[in-house]
This record gives C-alpha cells, sequence and structure tokens, in this order.
C-alpha cells in the first residue's frame, strides 16, 4: 500500500459552547484537536477508512460532489442589496455576523465561465460583504451561483470538518467520541511518480490518500508519469486499488503525459477520488483497457493521444460539474473508443474536440432521467469520425447526440446506433439507426429526414429486456433485431489490427447469423456479469490454503442477481489449462451481506490453488441463472518462513548503524563458498580481480578490518594480505 496520510496525534476536546464553535447550534456534537504543522484544509481528515467531508453550506446532497452548481445558492440579483463580483459578495441576508474575522480561512466556490467552479480564499469581511481571491473569470450566468467552505460555523453533519485557528474541528460519523477511532490526515502530494522511467510493471497495490488543493496542478495523482524530454515506454499498471485522493484541478488519479509510448492501464479500480479525473492520459499507443473508474470527476480522458484506445472499461457516478464520462480531446489522433460503459453521467457521457480519426464503437452510454449526451465541441475536427453500434441513451432534451458532425472532420458516419433524439447535421452520413426520440430540428421542415434502415421507437420496452433496469440486451422481437448494415468499410481495422470488431459489447459474435444487429450488444447476448469479454478476475496466493473464491449468479433473462440458489450451484476447476474436474467445496456458500445479492463463496484447497493459471467454471440447475468463468492468476505468498529466514540475515549483515557485520560465509547471503564474488574470504586474488575487472574502482569497507591503508597501486589490510591492482582504475577505502 501507498498511503499519502499521517497519524493524527493529540487529544480530542469536545466544543463546550456554542461561541466555542463559532455560535454553531450543533456544537455539542463537535470535537477539536490541534493541527499538525504544515496541515491545509483541503489535505482531508480521514476517520478510520472513511473519508470526512468538507463543511460546506449550503449542504449537497452528496458532500462527496462538494461543487455541483445545481446544488449552490443563488443569490438574486434583481435585489437592490445584493451585488455579487469576480472578488466579492455582498448579501445582507446571508452575511449577518458582525465579527470582521468570522470568516477568516474559509473558501468560496463560485461559477464561472467556461463552466468552472472556481475555489478561492476569503480576503477579508465586514457585516454584509465577503470578499475573496479574483476567481479568474466573469460569473456564468446572469444569476450568480456560489458555495461557502470551511467554517466550524459551517458544521451540521456528521462527517464534516473544518480548519480553523489552528485547530482541526470535527463532528464525528457516528455523532459519538473520537475515541476508538483512528484519525490520520493527508500529508503527502503523489502516491508513485514514475517520471521517464521504462519497463515496468505496477501491480496489485493499494494507492490512497494523496492530494493536490488549489493550483496544485501536479498533485493529486496515484500515479505518475510525467516524461519530458526522454521516453517513457513499456508500463503497465494493472489490478491496482487507487482511492480517497483529492485534486481540485483534475489531476489524474493516474496520469501520463509527455513523452510517452506504449502504456498499459488495465483492469484497475479507481474510485473515491474528489475532484481528481479518474484517467488522464497523452502519448503513443496508450491502452486503457478493463477499469472500473467511478465517484472521479472526468473518468477517463485523453488529451494529444495518439494511436490508443478506451476499450472494455466501466465509468459511472461521474457527478462533480465541468466532467464528462469519456473525453477525447485535443491533437488526439487515431483514437478506438469501444465496448465501454458509461452510466449514471448527467450531463456528457462522452466528448470530443479538435481531434481526427476517433471511432466510437459498440459502448453503452446511459445517463439514466438526466441530460446524458455524446457531443463534438469547437476546434477543427479531422479524418473520418464515427459513431458506430452505439447505445445513447436518458437525454431529456432528446439530443443525445450534440454539435456532431459540425467541426470540419473530413467525414462523419453514424450507423447501426440507438440514441435518443440528435444528430441532423447534413454532413453526416447516416443510415440504420433507431430513434427513441427526435430532437427538435429533425423533422422535414428543417430538410431533415430518416435515412436508409432508420426509424423512431418511442417504446423502450419493445426494444429492450428492461430499460427502467437499465438491462439493454434486446428483447424477443426487438426491432433492432438483423436491423443493422455492413459496415467494415468505416472501421480502422489497419489502425488496430488485434482489435476484433466482430464481437459486440459482452464478447459474443455479431454476425453468427449473418446479420448485425442495431445497438452494442447482439440479441440472445447475456454476458451481463463481465464487462466487455473480460470475464471475471481473481487474484490468489499460489499453494496457500483457506482462500475463497467469490461467484456472482445473475438471471440470464432479466440480469438480476439470484440469491438462495446454492444447492443448485457446482463447479469445475482447471489448473494451468488442464482437463477440468469438480471443485472439492460442492456447493458455494451464499454471502453472509445483503447488499452482495448473487455473491456465492467456494472454498478452495492449498491443491486447488497449487498452479499458475486457475479457471472455475460454475453452474447452477435452476433455470436461467448464469455464472460467468472466474480467472485467476495466481501470485507466490511470502511465507513466514521465508520472512523470517530474510530478516536473519539483515540482522547479521547489518548493525544499528547500518554498518557490515558479516563474519562468516554463511552469514552473507549473496555469497556461496567458491563463488568468484566471495567476499567475507576477501581479498583474495579472484573476488579483487573480478572486481577490477567489472568495476574499474575496488571498494573495501574497513570496517570489517581492524585496518586498511593504500600505497600506490596496492591495498593492505590488517590480514596482511596484500592485492596489486593491474589495471587504471581506482581504489577507495571506506571507513
Amino acid at each position: 500500500m501507498f498511503d499519502g496520510s499521517e497519524l493524527l496525534t493529540g487529544s480530542w476536546t469536545k466544543c463546550a459552547s456554542a461561541s466555542e464553535c463559532k455560535g454553531n447550534p450543533n456544537w455539542d456534537h463537535i470535537y477539536y484537536i490541534s493541527a499538525p504543522e504544515g496541515f491545509g484544509f483541503f489535505a482531508g481528515l480521514f476517520e478510520d477508512d472513511a473519508a470526512a467531508h468538507m463543511s460546506q453550506w449550503p449542504q449537497q446532497d452528496d458532500p462527496f460532489f462538494y461543487d455541483r452548481t445545481e446544488q449552490f445558492h443563488t443569490i438574486d440579483l434583481d435585489d437592490e442589496e445584493n451585488e455579487m463580483t469576480r472578488t466579492s459578495i455582498t448579501e445582507p441576508a446571508v452575511f449577518t455576523q458582525t465579527d470582521t474575522g468570522f470568516w477568516t480561512g474559509a473558501y468560496v466556490g463560485v461559477w464561472r465561465i467556461p463552466n468552472v467552479v472556481a475555489v478561492k480564499a476569503t480576503t477579508g469581511y465586514v457585516e454584509g460583504t465577503l470578499s475573496f481571491e479574483d476567481i479568474g473569470g466573469n460569473l456564468y450566468s446572469g444569476d450568480g451561483l456560489y458555495t461557502l467552505l470551511n467554517s466550524p460555523f459551517l458544521i451540521d453533519t456528521p462527517g464534516e470538518y473544518a480548519l480553523s485557528e489552528g485547530k482541526i474541528w470535527f463532528w464525528p460519523f457516528d455523532s459519538g467520541s473520537p475515541s476508538g477511532h483512528t484519525y490520520t490526515y493527508g500529508k503527502r502530494r503523489v502516491g508513485m511518480q514514475l517520471g521517464t522511467r521504462s519497463n515496468i510493471v505496477v501491480e496489485g497495490f493499494v494507492i490512497q490518500r494523496f492530494f493536490g488543493g488549489p493550483g496544485d496542478f501536479n498533485d493529486g495523482a496515484g500515479i505518475r508519469i510525467v516524461s519530458s524530454g526522454a521516453t517513457s515506454s513499456h508500463i503497465t499498471m494493472q489490478d491496482n486499488e487507487i482511492r480517497q485522493l483529492r485534486s481540485l484541478e483534475k489531476k489524474g488519479a493516474v496520469t501520463i503525459s509527455g513523452n510517452a509510448e506504449d502504456i498499459r492501464v488495465e483492469f484497475n479500480d479507481i474510485h473515491d477520488n474528489q475532484r481528481n479525473s479518474g484517467i488522464l492520459a497523452g502519448g503513443t499507443g496508450i491502452i486503457v483497457k478493463g477499469n472500473s473508474v467511478r465517484r472521479v470527476a472526468t473518468g477517463i480522458w485523453f488529451m494529444e493521444a495518439i494511436s490508443s484506445r478506451i476499450v472494455w472499461n466501466e465509468v459511472r457516478d461521474i457527478l462533480h460539474s465541468h466532467s464528462n464520462g469519456i473525453t477525447v480531446y485535443l491533437n488526439s489522433s487515431k483514437v478506438l473508443v469501444a465496448h465501454n460503459r458509461v452510466q449514471n453521467v448527467p450531463y456528457y457521457a462522452m466528448t470530443i474536440q479538435s481531434s481526427e480519426d476517433i471511432t466510437i464503437f459498440g459502448n453503452i452510454l446511459d445517463g439514466g432521467e438526466g441530460t446524458c449526451k455524446f457531443a463534438e465541441f469547437g476546434g477543427t475536427s479531422g479524418g473520418q469520425i464515427a459513431l458506430l453500434h452505439n447505445l445513447i441513451i436518458g437525454n431529456d432534451t432528446h439530443n443525445a447526440v450534440s454539435n456532431f458532425g459540425n467541426y470540419g472532420a473530413d467525414s462523419y458516419v453514424m450507423m447501426n446506433n440507438i440514441i435518443d433524439g440528435g444528430g441532423a447535421a447534413s454532413s453526416i452520413v447516416r443510415a440504420h439507426n433507431i430513434y427513441l426520440s427526435l430532437r427538435w430540428d429533425q423533422a422535414p421542415r428543417y430538410d431533415w429526414y430518416l435515412a436508409d434502415g432508420e426509424f423512431v421507437e418511442e417504446d423502450q420496452e419493445s426494444l429492450f429486456v428492461s430499460p427502467a433496469a437499465r438491462n439493454f440486451h434486446l428483447a424477443e422481437g426487438s426491432g433492432a433485431i438483423d436491423g443493422g448494415t455492413d459496415i467494415s468499410g468505416y472501421l480502422p481495422t489497419a489502425d488496430f489490427p488485434d482489435f476484433d470488431f466482430s464481437l459486440d459489447f459482452s464478447g459474443n459474435s455479431r454476425t453468427a447469423d449473418g446479420y448485425p444487429d442495431i445497438g452494442p450488444l447482439e440479441f440472445g447476448s447475456w454476458d451481463v456479469g463481465q464487462l466487455g469479454g473480460r470475464k471475471r478476475r481473481q487474484r490468489m496466493y499460489k499453494n496457500t490454503a483457506s482462500q475463497k473464491l467469490a461467484i456472482y449468479a445473475y438471471n440470464s433473462a432479466t440480469g438480476a442477481p439470484v440469491t438462495g440458489d446454492a444447492a443448485n450451484i457446482t463447479g469445475l476447476i482447471s489448473k494451468d489449462g488442464a482437463a477440468a474436474a469438480a471443485t472439492n467445496d460442492v456447493n458455494p456458500a451464499p454471502s453472509p451481506t445483503t447488499a452482495q445479492a448473487g455473491v456465492y463463496y467456494f472454498d478452495m484447497t492449498q491443491a486447488e490453488t497449487n498452479a499458475d493459471l486457475v479457471v472455475v467454471t460454475a453452474s447452477s440447475t435452476t433455470e436461467n441463472v448464469r455464472i460467468d468463468p472466474v480467472i485467476i492468476e495466481t501470485v507466490t505468498a511470502a511465507t513466514s518462513a521465508a520472512v523470517a529466514t530474510a530478516q536473519a540475515d539483515l540482522d547479521v549483515l547489518t548493525g544499528t548503524d547500518g554498518a557490515t557485520l558479516a563474519t562468516a560465509q554463511a552469514k552473507y547471503a549473496p555469497a556461496k563458498a567458491g563463488d568468484k564474488m566471495d567476499l567475507v574470504n576477501a581479498p583474495n586474488a579472484t573476488a579483487v580481480s573480478a572486481l577490477k575487472a567489472g568495476l574499474g574502482m575496488v571498494k573495501v569497507q574497513a570496517a570489517v578490518y581492524d585496518s586498511a591503508s593504500v600505497s600506490g597501486n596496492a591495498i593492505t589490510l590488517s590480514n596482511g594480505a596484500t592485492q596489486t591492482k593491474t589495471v587504471g582504475g581506482r581504489v577507495m577505502v571506506e571507513p
């Protein structure tokens, strides 16, 4: 684990009165402690495993998303008493306090052009008017929207904190005493900085609690590759969990920029990183695949990415202001965005800008009941921009495809999609799309007509198994079945020769019956338990007993989890590709947690884990119950004996001051009797000659001997042995 936090020490004191907490009526729940040196409000506070929330007014529905402008306070600028500028707010009904130091240390969040929430420190206060640093732009709309952050006065919910007068003020999550809990605070800025290094695999880490505040554009990353000048290449980041970061400037939890080549970001769990982008990447040959990205700012963001791909990812719960699900921006080219699911992103599920040769293929972009859309923004596009086999749904303004076709690409293509309105530009080559609704300008009076194979279907239940449950598999008799057209001429197969465009979102053949269906999923494709062809992966220690394997059972007709089916489920196990046999645990046990409906656990024996690759396939005798295969790539566990041996070697090799203490061959772990590097019995001819030939400098730690001296080209040690060097190197004796 890479943990950017530090243990908070000291004693908590309970507020004795409202006046001690700046008049807060909740004073009886609030405690304070001396803030450690260097602690800043945006560094973050943690109670056990939970991240505390910044004190704020107005209170947000979900305080994690502190910058949702629709929940900000709206100042009535028609009232002559009120005024809002780039550096001040005058609103006597809100700012009633008489103490000029009341808001010292607080921050203001203001919505400004271009759709940005600027968080600025207060600079002064007189009754009725609060002053703050310049927000850097004009107000976004005629109605001023703002929020207040960081004051003991604002703490009104369990889990909120503030920094004021050198103290941290906190209302514990359980509304009880802080005693019995462990508190940490953010101290470090970046988890892992790979710089210009190459040929690295970063796998299996938990990276958490690094931060960057206002203006800290390079901080708050979990893993960072920033290579200017030299090239970073052949780096893989996989199966890591990156969580509880904070970056007010939207730094990526994974950040890749500069001269980066052949970088893979795969199967990571990136979540609950406040205001961080999930993955922010640029370079050549970037592959972002199979990641789960949720509760961040923009989910996956390409900037100047060349010959790169975003495939098989899940992006959801993107609720920060000015944040998108997937973004491909500014001089990116030859980018494939395929088989991703973007869900609960109420604004822009995907955006592109000033890029060329972008293929958006087989994605599910789902905004629920919001205004979810795919949009092309300003600048100049180029090459071919293609929307193929996507579902873009959940736009209450019937504008799911917005501005597409307006920015100068050589060609715009929109085929075999199911979309919730939009995409009316005359520059678009359209065919075989299904419209769930039509935008206002999609009408003959605006010279817009349905193209070949296109039709409107407002009844979503006739198309999908269960649109209300967000199950978008095609229903029996769906108008999308066999309704597609051949798009092979528009696919970038030359740019991505290893990508299989014949598969649908769930990894099933798209043309098994000879006719492609419209949308991302072929009829009869039921692999809802996997994400884009990536079967469920788990990590397990090799040849180690007492481990559990998790499976997930779901109804193939509805996608709903299946409970109470343990007695009907059995498993087969294959090790390193050998023939499958029944699992030792005949039937799995259901998860005891109701929130994990559909999850069951097999107990694994030591013998069942004794392989590099383990594949478990489970099945149920109950009709319509489906369980996806589980693929396990085992890792070697550090046994207690190995740890003890390594520690013993360290104990005899190193004293408390770090000096070498080895005095016997058996205790010098790297050297074995007879080796040319037999340094315990050195100096001898073979050892010193080997050193001289390899290094040109002989280094001898004099602490091993009573004394050592150098005269000319000879080293004289206390045992009387002398070796004259015969090459033009140097001899250095370290005391």
